[in-house]
């Protein structure tokens, strides 16, 4: 089995792979990094929950995958690392009692320290756990786990279409409309229940297969409902993630973000379009 590879990237590298801020190449190299490494693992984990300066050098022996606060939860058997970003740091993980898998989402406590952005986490996410529709992923609950706050979801195993491009080039027109159609239809779903993302991009819609009758069906399904929302609102109209970051990617962000949050998902929808 191949071992760690050296040397360590230094905390300012991991907290931005985790932020999505390096360039491609980087990234792919420290990801290989990380995912061959537990002790960069959770130096990932903590970099994207705490700020740098506050990281302690890892102890010898704690080079487990996860934090001790989701090892901590009896209704969860951890399983592995999905993936992080600004918003926060994505596990898999197995609800023993409801017995299916749940991506469970550990919101970056930069954001949380802004006044009044966990309560309107707790609100949000309590609207998008009302929406009911094929192409949004589930929102089944957030909770408190030794001061983290976590967001349970809906686990859609495949790629996102950001990933699905990349490795298979652009889409065919038909496909891309297709992929695109299909998250339109959950956006309009949302914005009818008074729910907005302002976070569209290929890195939240995740491309899954449903087996059919006379093969395999693409499904599309929005990611993150509620979350970006609840970021952005800290009543000054700054969109900060709390690493002087604007809120989203820049690619897909509208004029319209902080005046009209649908128009914004619209825009965002159109980008992703042209990016497939």
């Amino acid at each position: 089995m191949r071992g760690p590879l050296s040397p360590h990237p230094d905390d300012r590298v991991l907290r931005d792979y985790s932020a999505g801020k390096l360039e491609r190449r980087a990234a792919e190299i420290v990801g290989e990094h990380v995912s061959a490494c537990p002790t960069c693992r959770r130096k990932t984990f903590l970099l994207s929950t705490v700020g740098v300066g506050d990281v302690p050098p890892p102890a010898a022996t704690a080079v487990e995958a996860f934090p001790p606060e989701l090892l901590a939860l009896e209704n969860f058997e951890m399983r592995r690392l999905l993936g992080g970003g600004g918003m926060g740091v994505v596990y898999l993980a197995y609800h023993k009692y409801m017995k299916r898998l749940e991506a469970l989402k550990v919101i970056n406590k930069d954001l949380l320290e802004k006044r009044g952005v966990a309560e309107r986490f707790l609100r949000e996410v309590a609207a998008a756990g009302k929406l009911d529709h094929p192409n949004v992923a589930t929102a089944y609950t957030v909770f408190s786990a030794g001061g983290l706050l976590v967001f349970a979801m809906q686990y859609v195993e495949g790629e996102d279409l950001a990933k699905v491009v990349q490795s298979e080039g652009p889409l065919a027109v038909e496909l891309a409309a297709y992929y695109v159609y299909q998250a339109a239809l959950g956006l309009q779903h949302a914005h009818e229940k008074g729910m907005v993302h302002r976070d569209i991009k290929p890195q939240n819609m995740m491309l899954m297969f449903h087996q059919v009758e006379r093969g395999r069906k693409p499904v599309v399904k929005l990611l993150d409902f509620g979350l970006a929302k609840a970021a952005s609102e800290d009543g000054s109209g700054a969109n900060l993630t709390g690493a002087n970051a604007m809120l989203g990617t820049p690619a897909y962000m509208a004029p319209e973000q902080a005046n009209d949050a649908q128009k914004a998902d619209i825009y965002g929808l159109g980008c992703t379009l042209f990016s497939c």
